[in-house]
């Protein structure tokens, strides 16, 4: 396969050498890129020593939503609007994947010490990088278009399905083009750690996105008859997919209007000639802008002992741990919880994704919104959290800096139930908390004030039942282990069953207490004694139950 995509490469050996790259040095690079990427990374820590399939995944991924959007293009009777929502949307899953997955090869920064000093133009390490990703893309573009391609072969004719592979090749280079226009132009205004942080931001939308764009392409897939795209309007012509589109149908039906011919130069020049000005006019100064990069931005933090315990971090330590030991975890997992990004881009898009799974529930209903101060739908966003929650504790464990984990060893931690203790008021504070009253917020302006005494119960409630299933398995501390270390597997489905289980038998309880009209006040009583209770039983756990860890 690599042989294959270097003998293709060099059909663009003039074109790569007009663009001010060295093509031999690009074609090695790239060369020995793909041979690297072919090492199955393998766990070593992992008995059943299963490789990674996370790129085959990603490829049927794609082959997937080409079925659903072939399923649009084939039941639409407006050919145009089928073929705007199919290029839409592969070009936003492309470019969205590459800032979300291909990030790392394009700002790498492994590579500079090996590369820089040697006679590599910035032109040349740049499009060597470009190319190195575009051989992927490319690849999750055809799984895409295989099944629309069929489609449309069938539905209209030949010529209509080889220019819509011709698009969509296109397609995957205009993203490519966006997506470099978009990092590049960002390096030359921001550095450091302030570029990280937007990009681990934007990675967390992307997820969002994602996981929201399936739920509406999956409702559309019915209604692309109900609406039609009018192409009189001059913002059709700020538009790829309706570049695309349009030039596409000209082939379909052989009918080359005006609009038509206009969007077919657009679609064959603005890809091409995007790529060769990111090469020539963002390319100079890409080499500094890593060094930079790596670097980082130096930043030494002001600390006041005397006011630490006044932070909102120590005020809800004061009100909620009962030791020294628990103080002091309680406020460290909450500054690195807010500070590192792999934690934050692994745990914030799961808000995002309740957010999304509540809207569906709630405005997906036939009955009007005013009927929900008489229905039960709050029992879903009550209790269904609680498998986010119990995911988010599970994800505690894991850090790229693991081997700072000594410090539990060294340190005078007589029960290390302590620090898991600290860990869960501490996420349930921060992270869970403010996002279960949001999502529960509408049920309040419907049903009152008096629906915070069943929000106060269903936290309560689904913290307790994350506590008793931690407690019933083997307990990893804070940051103790690489994230090359988490499972998969039947095992992952598992810890995914048990939370929806506990959640159904929460809600049926709260269910019971709603239905017969029991007075909310004596189980907010009840719950709140259990509750200590269940954290008292928590903090005294031994270091027989903590999970081995080395470093």
């Amino acid at each position: 396969m690599d042989k294959i995509a270097i003998f293709l490469l060099g059909f663009f050996k003039k074109i790569i050498n007009n663009s001010g790259a060295d093509f031999e040095q690009v074609k090695l690079i790239v060369a020995l890129k793909l041979q690297m990427d072919n090492r199955k990374t393998i766990n070593p820590n992992n008995n059943n020593k299963q490789p990674n399939y996370t790129l085959l995944i990603q490829y049927g991924m794609y082959f997937f939503f080409g079925i659903l959007m072939s399923a649009m293009i084939g039941g639409s009777n407006n050919s145009y609007t089928g073929l705007f929502v199919a290029y839409t949307f592969i070009i936003f899953m492309l470019i969205m994947n590459m800032i979300a997955d291909f990030s790392t090869v394009l700002l790498d920064t492994r590579d500079n010490t090996i590369i820089i000093p040697r006679p590599v133009s910035e032109q040349t390490y740049l499009l060597s990088r470009i190319v190195h990703i575009a051989f992927y893309i490319l690849g999750f573009a055809l799984a895409f278009a295989i099944v629309p391609i069929i489609v449309i072969f069938f539905k209209y004719n030949a010529l209509g399905a080889l220019f819509f592979f011709f698009n969509v090749l296109l397609g995957a280079i205009f993203s490519l083009f966006f997506t470099n226009l978009f990092y590049l132009s960002l390096m030359k205004f921001t550095t450091g750690e302030r570029f990280k942080d937007i990009i681990a931001y934007f990675q967390i939308f992307i997820t969002i996105f994602f996981f929201g764009g399936y739920q509406v392409i999956i409702r559309l897939i019915d209604k692309t008859n109900l609406f039609s795209i009018d192409t009189s309007h001059w913002w059709i012509y700020l538009i790829p997919s309706a570049w695309m589109a349009g030039s596409n149908e000209s082939f379909i039906y052989l009918d080359f209007t005006f609009y038509r011919i206009v969007s077919l130069i657009l679609s064959w020049v603005v890809p091409l000639v995007g790529l060769w000005l990111v090469i020539k006019v963002l390319a100079p100064g890409y080499a500094n802008k890593l060094v930079i990069l790596e670097q980082g931005d130096i930043k030494v933090p002001k600390t006041n002992e005397k006011e630490l315990k006044w932070t909102v971090a120590g005020v809800f330590a004061s009100l909620l741990t009962r030791s020294s030991t628990e103080f002091s975890f309680f406020q460290l997992i909450w500054r690195i919880a807010g500070r590192d990004r792999k934690f934050k881009q692994s745990v914030y898009p799961v808000f995002g994704m309740i957010a999304v799974f509540v809207f569906i529930i709630i405005f997906n209903r036939k009955e009007p919104l005013s009927d929900l101060a008489n229905s039960y739908s709050f029992l879903t966003t009550l209790y269904v959290p609680i498998f986010y929650l119990y995911l988010i504790l599970k994800s505690l464990q894991f850090s790229d800096n693991y081997q700072s984990s000594w410090i539990y060893k060294v340190a005078p931690i007589s029960t290390p139930g302590e620090i898991l203790s600290a860990s869960v008021k501490t996420i349930s504070v921060k992270l869970f908390l403010p996002v279960y009253i949001i999502i529960n917020g509408i049920f309040i302006y419907y049903r009152g004030f008096g629906f915070l005494v069943d929000i106060y119960i269903g936290f309560l409630l689904s913290v307790m039942a994350v506590v008793a299933m931690l407690s019933y398995t083997k307990l990893h501390l804070p940051f103790t282990t690489g994230y090359a270390d988490r499972t998969a597997g039947a095992s992952k489905l598992l810890q995914a069953i048990i939370p929806m289980f506990i959640a159904g038998i929460m809600a049926f309880f709260h269910f019971i207490l709603c239905f017969y009209h029991i007075p909310l006040v004596y189980p907010a009583i009840i719950v709140t004694i259990a509750c200590w209770y269940v954290f008292k039983y928590f903090r005294h756990i031994n270091w027989n139950k903590i999970n081995y860890f080395s470093v």
